[in-house]
């Protein structure tokens, strides 16, 4: 590994310091293996995964927004427990996808890491200003509004994964289904625990959590986080500089990396819980995290000079192809190799991307009161933060210099319009009309040879802030379960790029020394408030039936503006060469397009449950969901919706040797929200936009299972199948994709296999824990339509081919007082090289990133 700064030397003293705990705790327990196994070891409850004389282990989740057995609640839910986020190196919310069937989790195109979920033939990922995600976030309880919210998953009790429309519980946006995070709450007993990670590309992850002792009635705990790689990718383009020093940027003078896909993050977390009786307690929770990264690496698969005349005829009419010569000879003259067998490459020429920074944090405070033996009521107040700012080379083609040959066809550009060039002395003079070697140095001027080009790239900033509170209160009888409550949720945010700088850069010419130009900036400025209000009852008819009803009214508002253009107006009197010239000025002509929403939506669900024995579970329910609207640049959008019908069998069976999960579902979307660049648009200045992309119906099959075939040894998985169609396309997705388009990063199966096995103490109480798990998805269309279907250099990337990650943990677990934990895993085993995200620029040029690399290292851990 190698230790760059003073704060990784200290941090690795720190490594050094725990060997040296774990090593007596070693040698502890060797002793102890000559003694009897300790009491509290001999009584500590396993984990869900693991195997026992008793069969299962029960698991308890909130998906109906209270504590129920996994096994009783008649919706599709995975509940992923601890063994399964270890050695799945679960991190942050990218990391989940194939832990249930049917959702695949993604970073977003453009190395934007902004996570992708596709669940029941919709994929969501909400990346456009003022727009709202079909696939929702929770965090004890809160809806994260922000997609960039949440990057590190905090000290987690439990992890589920909820699929199908939530309109009655969960409430707007989540139609396809939610995460819910559900944060550790404090025990009031005292323990330490201290937990390293070293792997390759000099991965070091530390993570101590300190729980105190009761206090009255006062308990709580502290955990901290540092977690630090290296990126997977070279850059080529390390080292290049970039000034993007303005009057509000805050940015200054910044270099291109040498790695892509880097990552140094802190996290913080803390839990205070005040429980003066059994029936009144309050947890206040605090998380803060900050992350110093760069972004994935993204490479070009192919290049269009056709397409770019495609792209500019509509606004350069007959001058296109002109145009497109100058673009195309200067991409044949930077330094990429296209690469169009999509395979994960080891060095990219990524010059536009410098280090990024987020850093998010929030509030919860949650109170609980049980009223009477029947009556509890819960409120959950809320307040969050969010700031990033981060680059992105779009196009995948970095280290673009305009070159000499550039100017013959911008000559003919010059030509063609006869442009009048000023002269000396002579006044304007037509460009035919000049000498053939002034028109040759005017037009590599007009060219702007040996200057820096980007063909389309990103540089997003954004803030978030939003609060939050719901009000809930619960009934519990033996003739109807009654769930009431209320919420209203606030958020403002800003978001574009950094103030008086282009978003979206697109077939720009920039300074060769490097000097981002001030002006055309693009930002857009929002404001949300959502109030609703929601009650679901379970009459228990007989013992062994109930009828579920449920309706949520929800109420939204969104305002703002979007704000683009200007013009940079140095201060009066400065020289150019004044640091103060880019600081110190003002922008004019900036254009503001304001936009309004308003819109109430009533959500239901309806459903049967049959429970004739304490082990199996049949249910039915029909429900509705949606995804609220909104405006963006004068371009509207309508609520997306859906109704659901589900059916499902839940049941352990053989003294809970076997767990099995099935559900059918059969699911019509209407009003599709989909994101799209502002060059597929005509709006390259707006960068992304949401489309209308028409209707689906989407049915398949969902199935987990688990089996413990002997004492110790647990095996499971899961199979998933989606039959995604759509039923209407709308005009401008006929305009953008043509006829014939499909579901897009939606595979049609998915799968996930795992088999663990803990043995039997083999030294005093520790004992040996082996794990594999297989995650698999079949090929799936990353583009569609009769407008990509023609184009013969972009067949290479419009299908993703079937693959598997595999990832495995083997280790000693709970050795000696100090229950030392000592594991080597490994992270994509197989090195898979698929392309992950890829993108589309309009019709001439395709880029992706890519499936990280295999990652593999060693785990310790002590714990007091």
């Amino acid at each position: 590994m190698t230790i760059r700064t003073r704060q990784h030397r200290a941090l690795y003293r720190c490594f050094l310091s725990g060997t040296a705990v774990v090593s007596c705790a070693l040698n502890a327990g060797m002793a102890q293996s000559q003694t009897s196994a300790s009491p509290s070891a001999a009584q500590a409850t396993p984990p869900a995964d693991q195997s026992s004389a008793q069969g299962l282990q029960e698991i308890v989740v909130t998906a109906q927004r209270r504590e129920q057995r996994l096994q009783d609640v008649p919706i599709a839910i995975t509940a992923v427990t601890q063994e399964t986020l270890q050695a799945n190196r679960v991190t942050s919310v990218n990391d989940l996808s194939g832990l249930a069937p049917n959702v695949t989790v993604r970073a977003s195109g453009g190395s934007t890491q902004i996570p992708s979920f596709t669940s029941r033939g919709i994929t969501s990922y909400g990346v456009v200003p003022g727009s709202d995600k079909e696939f929702s976030i929770y965090l004890d309880g809160v809806y994260l509004g922000a997609s960039r919210s949440l990057f590190e998953l905090p000290d987690i009790a439990r992890l589920e994964v909820l699929r199908g429309p939530q309109g009655t519980l969960f409430g707007r946006n989540s139609t396809t289904g939610a995460v819910s995070v559900v944060t550790r709450d404090p025990t009031g007993d005292f323990g330490v625990q201290q937990d390293f990670t070293m792997g390759n590309y000099d991965q070091f992850r530390t993570r101590t959590s300190v729980d105190l002792p009761l206090f009255g009635a006062f308990s709580a705990y502290v955990s901290y986080v540092h977690d630090e790689r290296r990126g997977d990718i070279r850059n080529t383009g390390a080292g290049t500089m970039w000034d993007r020093s303005g009057p509000n940027t805050r940015l200054g003078v910044q270099r291109s990396p040498s790695y892509l896909g880097d990552k140094n993050s802190d996290q913080f977390f803390a839990a205070v819980k005040f429980a003066p009786s059994d029936d009144f307690s309050t947890i206040y929770k605090f998380d803060y995290g900050n992350n110093h990264y760069t972004a994935d690496g993204v490479a070009a698969v192919s290049f269009r000079p056709s397409g770019v005349t495609q792209t500019l005829t509509p606004a350069l009419g007959p001058l296109a192809p002109l145009f497109s010569a100058y673009y195309s000879s200067i991409v044949a003259a930077g330094p990429n190799v296209l690469d169009s067998t999509a395979r994960r490459p080891k060095q990219v020429n990524n010059s536009y991307v410098v280090p990024a920074y987020q850093k998010v944090y929030g509030h919860n405070l949650t109170s609980n009161l049980r009223v009477s033996d029947d009556i509890s009521i819960k409120n959950i107040a809320s307040y969050r933060y969010g700031y990033v700012n981060s680059t992105s080379q779009l196009s995948g083609l970095g280290g673009l210099v305009v070159p000499a040959a550039a100017a013959a066809p911008y000559a003919a550009f010059l030509s063609a319009i006869n442009q009048p060039i000023p002269i000396p002395g002579l006044g304007n003079v037509p460009f035919n009309s000049l000498p053939a070697a002034a028109r040759q140095a005017v037009a590599a001027q007009a060219a702007g040879v040996g200057s820096r080009f980007l063909l389309t790239d990103n540089n997003s900033q954004a803030v978030n802030k939003q609060w939050s509170d719901e009000l809930q209160a619960n009934y519990d009888s033996r003739l109807l379960t009654l769930t009431v409550g209320g919420l209203w949720f606030h958020q403002k945010d800003r978001s574009g790029g950094p103030f008086g700088i282009t978003n979206t850069p697109a077939f720009a010419v920039f300074p060769a020394n490097g000097r981002v130009p001030l002006g055309n900036q693009s930002n857009s400025f929002n404001k949300g408030t959502s109030v609703a209000g929601y009650a679901q009852a379970e009459v228990h008819v007989t013992p062994e039936l109930d009828v579920l009803l449920g309706g949520r009214v929800t109420h939204d508002r969104k305002s703002g503006s979007f704000q683009f253009g200007g013009t940079y107006v140095p201060p009066a009197g400065v020289a150019i060469t004044d640091p103060s010239y880019y600081t110190a000025g003002t922008f004019t002509g900036i254009r503001s397009e304001p936009f309004t929403y308003r819109g109430t939506k009533f959500t239901y669900s309806a459903g049967v449950n049959y429970k004739p024995t304490n082990d199996l579970l049949f249910y039915g329910k029909y429900s509705t969901g949606f995804v609220s609207g909104g405006s963006i640049a004068g371009i509207a959008w309508k609520p997306e919706t859906v109704a659901s019908a589900e059916a499902g069998i839940k049941a352990d069976l053989f003294d809970r040797r076997l767990r099995t999960n099935l559900a059918l579902f059969h699911a019509k979307y209407k009003n599709i929200q989909s994101a799209q660049g502002g060059t597929n648009i005509g709006r390259p200045e707006i960068g992304t936009a949401i489309i209308d992309l028409g209707d689906e119906r989407a049915q398949g099959v969902e199935l987990e299972v688990t089996v413990l075939p002997i004492d110790n040894l647990t095996l499971g998985g899961n199979l998933g199948f989606t039959d995604a169609k759509y039923t209407r396309l709308s005009a401008v997705a006929l305009a953008v994709y043509g006829t014939g388009y499909k579901p897009t990063l939606s595979p049609k199966w998915t799968s996930r296999v795992y088999a663990q096995y803990l043995s039997e103490p083999v030294i005093g109480d520790a004992k040996i824990l082996a794990r594999v798990d297989g995650d698999w998805r079949s090929s799936q269309r990353f583009l569609s339509g009769s407008n990509y279907a023609g184009i013969a250099e972009f067949q290479s990337i419009a299908k993703g081919p079937a693959r598997w990650l595999v990832n495995t943990r083997v280790g000693l677990e709970d050795l000696g007082p100090a229950h030392l934990t000592v594991a080597f895993w490994t992270r994509n085993l197989t090195n898979n090289k698929d392309p992950s995200f890829p993108l589309a620029l309009a019709t001439y040029a395709v880029s992706t990133n890519f499936q990280q690399a295999r990652t593999y290292g060693l785990d310790v851990g002590v714990k007091f």
